[in-house]
């Protein structure tokens, strides 16, 4: 279409009762076409302006949050803050800035939130956090923070003490999992409503892989159908609630399965090609006649409180503001032109050449979370060298694994529900494949060296272990000169102990104490990985006298500590 008013403008209930759902896609397309061309010439305009600069847009917004298409965003932009795009290219490091906004929305301002949302964004590979809004952080009269904030701050304050640089110096582990991220599935769902949307179908999968201790990343079908291919960082294909599948990329997908891959599908898949054109013969008439009943969301008044600052009132997101949900009458599509790779006439796996072909028949139970993972590491060779578990020996499903790999070593988050298992603060199990040496990162504390290391959890508190092949001795610090005046560099050689630390890459907190009070320009974070050199430079005006440099080891808390003394201007 050339113009909107060449499509004509039609609401959701007209497309419903009018039987006219491609009239409203094509609507819905091309003011989504429109939303991320404006994005893409600001991001243009920004990089010519300002060469150089790293550009994002908030996705954060409600209304705009489905007009994204994701896959296209990320090329166009290198730095966001927020978690939807965190499934996206996390290898790149270099390119991308990730991270959150977060803070004073009604209900999520209760101390669970405040005290894992900083950690959540780290553990998901985040390099930012920020709070919105400003206004609303302090008491009316600005005297004292609230206290949402102030449990955040203190959050945020621990992170900023190495945490940090512990985990953006490692490997963000990444399993060979991929989630087909398809919008053309998520509007299918508007000719052959499923159960559940496809937000919900692709959430029910993240939920699965973060409560089993396992990682992912999400990709388009433009990804299926240039870079698709089996392999050590592709073994898994996830087609969550993917109606819409073009003929190209369902090649591709039999391709991936016959060379050895596991492709999960929850609901018929590739019933439809990329335009929405039924693959197989529709039904010449509706299973019956189109019924409708009041929204059980909202109740038939349209709008819900969403929740947010400002006006808190939205369309409701079940029924799209109508008030009213089909009850029945909806064109059934039965025709999957995967049905060579999958078996649809019951729940199970079917061989497909050296693969396998996974139908759930709806959404992954918790009940089955266990069985698909053991699934996963045993047919599809994903790495099973962790595990949280109760004591019993079940997977804590209460509890959300994020793992994180550096050499040998291993650093793992772990963060609870609201409510973690009765009672609170349960123990849960950390099961590795080899006994490792073992310290609790927040509390300093080694635990000992196990393949089972037993620890409790609060609802409100986030944990981090190393995992390590050895037992932190110390460091060793030299300074190349112990008397310096203003303006010269003091440097520093620092190195691990023991040498078999070599290749894990530590976090060394660096400070530079005046009578017994630290200089904060001198406060480093530092990425130690066996050995290196850090210059302290004087500054041309430092006040005579002797200071203490102490450098802190972040997993184990040992300090060292070397004295300089800076004398007087001649």
């Amino acid at each position: 279409f050339a113009s909107f008013d060449a499509i004509g403008f039609i609401s959701l209930m007209e497309a419903k009762t009018g039987r006219q759902p491609t009239r409203w896609l094509e609507q819905q397309l091309y003011k989504r076409d429109r939303f991320n061309d404006a994005a893409e010439f600001s991001a243009k305009l920004v990089r010519e302006f300002v060469p150089g600069a790293r550009v994002s847009h908030d996705i954060a917004v409600v209304p705009a949050k489905p007009s994204w298409n994701m896959p296209r965003m990320t090329k166009v932009i290198d730095a966001f803050i927020q978690s939807d795009l965190e499934h996206f290219d996390k290898r790149n490091k270099d390119r991308l800035g990730s991270g959150y906004w977060f803070g004073y929305y009604q209900n999520e301002t209760g101390e669970w939130q405040m005290r894992t949302k900083p950690w959540e964004s780290l553990f998901q590979g985040g390099k930012a956090i920020a709070w919105w809004p400003g206004n609303l952080a302090f008491t009316t009269d600005l005297s004292a923070p609230l206290l949402c904030l102030k449990q955040a701050s203190e959050e945020i304050r621990d992170i900023r003490n190495g945490a940090d640089q512990l985990l953006m110096a490692a490997n963000k582990r990444v399993d060979p999992i991929l989630i087909l991220w398809s919008w053309e599935s998520w509007m299918a769902a508007i000719c052959n409503p499923l159960e559940t949307d496809w937000f919900n179908a692709v959430n029910s999968f993240i939920n699965l892989f973060r409560r089993t201790g396992l990682d992912y990343q999400c990709v388009g079908e433009d990804f299926l159908l240039e870079r698709l291919q089996f392999g050590p960082e592709q073994r898994v294909l996830v087609l969550p609630a993917s109606q819409s599948i073009s003929r190209a990329a369902v090649e591709k997908i039999r391709a991936f399965a016959a060379a050895g891959g596991i492709v999960i599908a929850d609901y018929l898949p590739a019933t439809m090609d990329e335009y929405l054109r039924p693959y197989g013969a529709a039904p010449a008439k509706p299973t019956g006649e189109v019924k409708f009943e009041t929204c059980p969301k909202c109740k038939g008044k349209k709008v819900i409180h969403l929740g947010g600052a400002g006006d808190p009132l939205g369309n409701c997101p079940v029924c799209g503001g109508t008030g009213s949900v089909a009850k029945g009458g909806s064109l059934v599509l039965d025709k999957s032109i995967l049905d060579d790779v999958f078996d649809f006439t019951k729940k199970g796996i079917k061989p497909s050449g050296k693969g396998y072909g996974v139908f759930l028949k709806g959404a992954p139970a918790r009940d089955e979370w266990r069985a698909l993972r053991t699934m996963l590491t045993e047919k599809g060779g994903v790495r099973s060298d962790l595990e949280v578990l109760d004591i019993l020996g079940n997977t804590r499903t209460d509890l959300r694994t994020f793992v994180f790999d550096s050499g040998p070593a291993l650093f793992v988050g772990v963060l609870p529900d609201k409510t973690v298992a009765d009672p609170p603060g349960e123990e849960f199990i950390l099961k590795t494949a080899n006994p490792m040496h073992a310290y609790n990162v927040r509390t300093h504390a080694y635990l000992g060296r196990s393949a089972a290391i037993t620890a409790g959890i609060l609802p409100t508190q986030a944990k981090l272990f190393a995992l390590l092949p050895a037992r932190i001795e110390g460091l060793a610090v030299i300074a190349d000169k112990t008397t310096s005046r203003p303006g010269e560099v003091v440097s520093l050689d620092i190195k691990t102990m023991p040498e078999s630390l070599k290749e894990v890459s530590l976090a060394v907190r660096v400070e530079v104490l005046k009578d017994g009070k630290a200089i904060e320009a001198h406060t480093k974070n530092l990425t130690l990985k066996g050995a290196a050199r850090h210059p302290v430079p004087l500054a041309l005006n430092q006040e005579p006298g002797e200071y203490t440099v102490r450098l802190t080891e972040v997993i184990s808390g040992q300090r060292q500590e070397v004295k300089i003394n800076v004398e007087a201007k001649r």
